[in-house]
This record gives structure tokens, sequence and C-alpha cells, in this order.
């Protein structure tokens, strides 16, 4: 009888089975190695020989294809359509072919943006009709950039079956452009959390206040809760619907070993996977001090000392009044002519980010062996001294700040 099922093998280690549909979330999401040997009816083949792998799986160079950026972070209102927006711009200025796909499902607005009619399709009327995706895509007044409108319905984009979500990111790969710029909304369910976690670089947008850098930890958490959930179910052993706990007191990752232990998983083989394809970087918006960018380190910290993985700060961009006057008049020329020290920021993070490797270095020793009540004996302690107290909504007096310390 012919099996339908998957075994992956890398360095000695199997995980499996998996069906053909758990095996297509593994590589959406990023959790198959190139170097993955896939076994199936006695047969075996490099996973990054397997064509229907290849739009999703993580590059290490070895593939031609669009790259896939997605700037996100959880929280509205932190600038990450302008900065999906000034991104595009400073790449296309570079003469790198650029497309913005708006991914925004409650208020898509790179069409305003861009000053761009309402004839054109949204993404999701090509990928559900046979027309080409590329039909979708509209010039903009700069050179080497066009934007692809975001859906005006949010039930339409929501709930997307697996099957339409493997068309879309194989019809972004396929565009004629170097990088595909994915503006994503402020949604942290996973059907959102998909598009953004498939891309080659997971763009950060944050600002220096505590709800916007509480919202982007608990975006990191969700995304690297979404990896490990699927990863469970796929493989028979999701017998609770609640899945990881974010709220436990434990930190994350020791939490996450004891509870792939506590189900006969393979822990560190697991996660692993999860944070080597966590390609996140962080982008701090509308800094009045961009020197300093000390909540880019707090946050690097955290990263660094709860999750085991280093996400760099790419770059901070300065509050300037040139950014307000073009996103109000929606004349987003106006951040070149003449250039505003805010998009020489912009262009500064878009070289980086453009030259970043895509493979991220994991060492779980570093996270079994952390002492948290050492890491604890200096925290900034939460009260009324605090200069962000009155624009705080996570006021909890005498208690170790949760935002300063990314505890």
């Amino acid at each position: 009888m012919t099996s339908q099922y998957w075994v992956i093998e890398n360095e000695g280690q199997k995980l499996g089975p998996l069906t053909n549909h758990a095996l297509a979330l593994w590589g959406i999401q990023g959790l198959v190695y190139p170097r993955d040997i896939l076994f199936r009816n006695n047969n075996r083949i490099l996973a990054g020989r397997l064509q229907s792998l290849q739009p999703f799986i993580r590059n290490n160079g070895h593939l031609q294809r669009a790259k896939l950026w997605a700037i996100g972070g959880g929280k509205g209102g932190v600038g990450k359509s302008f900065c999906s927006a000034a991104l595009g711009m400073a790449l296309a200025a570079k003469g790198i072919k650029t497309v913005i796909v708006d991914f925004d499902f409650f208020g898509p607005n790179q069409r305003e943006i861009f000053k761009l009619s309402y004839k054109y399709p949204s993404f999701w009327k090509a990928v559900t009709t046979s027309l080409p995706l590329s039909k979708a895509a509209r010039a903009t007044a700069f050179k080497n950039l066009w934007v692809i409108p975001g859906s005006t319905s949010l039930e339409q984009s929501r709930h997307v079956s697996l099957y339409n979500k493997v068309k879309l990111v194989q019809a972004l790969r396929s565009l004629n452009v170097d990088v595909v710029l994915m503006d994503m909304g402020p949604e942290t369910e996973s059907d959102t959390l998909d598009y953004f976690i498939t891309a080659d670089n997971n763009i950060l947008v944050t600002q220096d206040e505590p709800t916007a850098l509480q919202s982007t930890i608990s975006f990191a958490k969700s995304v690297f809760k979404r990896k490990i959930d699927t990863a469970v179910k796929s493989l028979g052993r999701n017998d609770d619907e609640v899945g990881l706990d974010l709220n436990k007191k434990q930190p994350l990752l020791r939490h996450t070993i004891t509870y792939l232990e506590a189900k006969g998983l393979p822990a560190d083989n697991m996660i692993r996977r999860a944070l080597t394809s966590m390609n996140m970087t962080v982008v701090l918006n509308r800094m009045s001090k961009v020197e300093q960018a000390h909540p880019g380190r707090l946050l690097s910290k955290y990263f660094k000392d709860l999750m085991g993985i280093d996400i760099p700060v790419m770059g901070g961009i300065k509050e300037d009044d040139g950014v307000k006057e073009a996103m109000k008049t929606q004349n987003i020329a106006r951040l070149i002519n003449p250039v505003t020290p805010a998009f020489d920021d912009i262009t500064a993070i878009a070289e980086k980010l453009h030259k970043k490797s895509q493979i991220i270095p994991v060492d779980l020793s570093t996270v079994t062996r952390m002492d948290t009540e050492k890491n604890m004996k200096n925290a900034h302690i939460c009260g009324q001294w605090c200069s962000a107290w009155d624009d705080c909504n996570f006021q909890h007096a005498g208690e170790i700040c949760p935002v300063r310390n990314m505890n």
C-alpha cells in the first residue's frame, strides 16, 4: 500500500509522520530546512529540491526568487504603512525592483498613500481567479516601485484556506521583482501570522513607548506559539485547544521545553526549527534620539535572554515633521523632495536589510542555564517616578516593570 505520509530527517533525528497538508504548513512557516531529507514510500529527496516546497523553504541563497519582507509588529499606529512605503521608495531608488502588497486587512491604505485609482483589483481577486498577480500591480510615480492593493473586505481576507495561502505565496514569489514588501496590519490571528511568518525578512516596527514595546514582545511570542502549535498539532499531539501557554510565569523557552517533552516530542529540534526561522529585526520609528536607541537594546536583550536568538536593531527613524506632512497630505514624494532626515534613516535601514543574512544561529544552552532571578536583581520597578507613567497601560506600582525589563 502506498503511504501518503512524510518523515523528515536531519542529523539523525526524525520527525513525522506528516501528511501532505501538514508538510505544506511546515513549509509555509519556515519549519523545513533546505538540507532536510524527506522520506515517503522508501523514496528520499532533499527538501530544497522538492518543487512544491521551494516557495516557502528557508532560503540560504540557493533559490532565485523574489524576496519577501514582512513589516509587522502587532500594534496599530506605530508607522508600519509609512515604513513599508518609505522602504519601497528607498529600495527602488537603488535600482531594486520592489512591489508593496497591502496586507492590512483592517485598513489597507497603500492605495491612498501613493494616490492610486480604484480600478485595479486586490490581490485576493487575482488569487481566487485565473488573473496573474502581476495584473493587480499598479505602477507608482517612482521608477522600480509598484503597489498591489489590499482587499477592502475583511471577511474575504480572513480564514483563507491553506490552498489559497499557498497560491498567494507562490504568486508573490513568482513576481518579476527583487523584493516584495508585505505591509501587515495589527492582527495577531493565526491566519494573518502565517503571511508574516513565511517571509524571508520579518521586520518589527515599534516606537519608544510602553504599549508599543509590549505589543512587539507579544507579537513575537505569538509568532513563536503559532510555529510550535502547528508542529505539535500536525504530529498528532494536540490534545488541548489552547496549545502553548504564553501566560506562564516560567520563561518562554523553558516552558516550551517542558510542554514538548511532556508530549514525547524532541524539544531541542523543534525549538531550533521555530527560532531559526524567526528571522526578525527591529526598526524604531519616530525616535527623538536615534543615536541612543535604548528601547531597541532592551528588546534585543529580552529576545536573547528569554528566546535564545539575536534580533538586531536595524536602526531608528527620527521624529520628522516632513513625515507628518507627507502622510497628512498624502504626498509621499514630500519625503525626497527635498530629502528629509527620516528618509535618510530609512535608506540606511533598507541597505542593511538588503544585505542581511537569512539564517540565524540558535544556542539553546543559554536558555537552559539562565538564572532569571539573578538577571532581575537590578530590575526597574514600576512607579509614578517613571517618565512613561501617565501614558502607560501597565501600571503596577512596586512591581517589576514588564516593559523596561522586557520580562
